[in-house]
């Protein structure tokens, strides 16, 4: 369905029309040049858009599928979570093969190989610069820290709203890069209300509200029923602090606009990874029940508040077969 879709998806026409307009790549173009490469290759040599969108959905799905299937206890859980938060990128964006390049990274952060794991982020940043970020994986990883020493972690985040928009106004009028550009381009979407991405009736505020509480939820079941698990255990340790730093990322960015939230998306996907954690330290079959039903109500909430942001980018589906 990803890549048999047509004119669906948010930016459809950004992305359409530089494939129908653009032969070869354009330095004054907003597109980071390994996207411009990827377009400008497959319109030279197959002048079809839905080629496109296959190579990039081969790229998410390859990702997701060997990365879950190495690390997740249950990876049918962990699929339905993956569709639940994200529709399972169904409508992708350049952001969305960025994610799952760097979510594949993951494999040589395990593996220690920090070299291939810097390629990796390199290749998805030359995709959406914002993975960028995703460099900081690495000894994040590797990171184990108290809840004493986390509490005192978020107090520093939150104390840096009080710094971080002078400093980036600063990066985004001093230097010309598409890092600079991006930057002015979230402040000014942070200024226009209506490119929130709210749908009517729902404004910023709400949608800050609703993505705190959202991750307030699972850092308390990371911190309060995994924490034994997480404190024992590398890897859940590891892919906990991933989700923590991007919390505590979200819960200063958040503040300045919506759009600067999106860098965390890199560090909360492995939220997927997470999740089915929970029931390995539960015993009593009734409260597994529960807990299930308790995911199951999370990932529906999740679904259900992703749809409603854009209803009119994702419904009716409509396909190649019928433009």
């Amino acid at each position: 369905m990803s890549f048999l879709r047509w004119d669906r998806g948010a930016d459809w026409m950004s992305y359409y029309d530089y494939f129908l307009n653009f032969t070869k790549p354009d330095e004054g173009m907003f597109f980071e040049f390994g996207y411009q490469y990827l377009s400008c290759f497959i319109r030279n040599v197959f002048n079809n858009y839905t080629i496109l969108l296959f190579v990039q959905s081969l790229i998410i799905y390859f990702s997701f599928l060997i990365t879950i299937r190495n690390f997740s206890l249950n990876p049918v859980f962990s699929l339905l979570i993956f569709f639940s938060i994200i529709f399972a990128d169904i409508y992708f964006v350049r952001q969305n093969v960025a994610i799952a390049i760097t979510f594949f990274s993951f494999n040589y952060i395990y593996k220690k190989r920090i070299l291939v794991f810097i390629l990796f982020v390199l290749l998805a940043s030359s995709i959406h610069v914002t993975s960028i970020i995703f460099i900081l994986a690495y000894p994040i990883y590797y990171l184990r820290l108290s809840r004493k020493s986390l509490f005192v972690l978020f107090i520093c985040f939150i104390g840096s709203i009080f710094f971080i928009e002078p400093l980036l106004i600063y990066f985004s009028n001093s230097f010309d890069s598409i890092v600079s550009f991006k930057i002015a381009r979230y402040i000014a979407l942070a200024e226009d209300p209506a490119k929130t991405g709210a749908n009517d009736g729902v404004t910023l505020i709400d949608l800050l509200i609703k993505g705190m509480i959202s991750r307030f939820v699972i850092l308390i079941a990371i911190l309060g029923l995994l924490n034994t698990l997480r404190m024992n255990n590398k890897l859940l340790n590891g892919i906990s602090n991933f989700y923590i730093f991007g919390c505590f990322c979200y819960f200063s960015l958040a503040p300045l606009g919506i759009a600067f939230a999106r860098v965390v998306n890199y560090y909360e996907i492995f939220i997927i990874l997470i999740i089915p954690y929970l029931f390995r330290t539960l015993t009593s079959k009734r409260i597994k029940l529960l807990m299930l039903i308790f995911v199951i109500s999370y990932c529906s909430i999740r679904f259900i508040s992703g749809y409603n942001r854009h209803p009119t980018l994702y419904s009716p589906y409509k396909s190649i077969f019928y433009k």
